[in-house]
């Protein structure tokens, strides 16, 4: 139940065991146990979801809900209703947002002691639950999983643009057109501005090549 931008860096293939050629195991399955492990895991390192625990989950809504009250939750409200015309309430927006982080933070100081509690406990069961209970390890994955999202791979490949290039086909297309496409070596005295422009160009012919075999 990954999304597709996850479903590379997850690798479940050798949860069954592992068998030769001729149908010998190689490497054993998994325990019960082992796969529980690899599942938290993948949930921490790559879905980073360090909330699954019901207690958890609970103390860090109460946490989120001091910080951002009542008030924070109107001005976010109409800040989303402000933001279907962007470009005529730009200023507007600009101005709710920054009351919105003054207040959060006014928040955070008037009920500084409350917060300090409520974040030793999740501490705690963190430290109990988690593999990784050190928040500094979450920053690095959820940074990590903003570069999967915003990797142009990806975000082709998960909206079904990207083009499958066989590199059997490949090679027989640049066989069949000759030394037309020989890119391993130009001439210094070739090598100008259109070059690139060039390469466009084949890449173009080669794709199209390719959508018209498919059609």
């Amino acid at each position: 139940m990954n999304l597709s931008s996850r479903k590379d860096y997850i690798e479940p293939n050798y949860i069954n065991g592992v068998f030769d050629k001729n149908g010998q195991k190689v490497i054993r399955e998994l325990t019960p146990k082992e796969i529980e492990f690899l599942n938290q895991f993948y949930e921490e390192t790559i879905v980073t979801n360090f909330y699954h625990d019901p207690e958890l989950k609970r103390l860090q809504k109460k946490k989120r809900e001091i910080i951002e009250d009542s008030t924070v939750q109107e001005i976010k409200s109409e800040v989303k209703r402000l933001e279907e015309n962007k470009e005529a309430n730009r200023k507007r927006i600009r101005e709710l947002k920054e009351v919105i982080r003054i207040t959060k933070k006014q928040n955070e100081e008037t009920f500084s002691d409350k917060l300090a509690n409520l974040e030793k406990d999740i501490q705690e069961l963190r430290e109990e639950l988690l593999l990784y209970p050190d928040t500094e390890d979450h920053k690095l994955f959820y940074n990590e999983n903003n570069s999967r999202n915003s990797c142009i791979f990806n975000k082709k490949r998960i909206t079904g643009k990207l083009s499958d290039l066989n590199i059997e086909e490949y090679e027989a297309f640049l066989s069949s057109h000759g030394d037309e496409y020989d890119c391993e070596y130009v001439p210094e005295e070739e090598y100008d501005e259109s070059l690139e422009e060039r390469c466009r160009d084949i890449l173009e012919e080669i794709k199209d090549h390719f959508k018209d075999q498919k059609s």
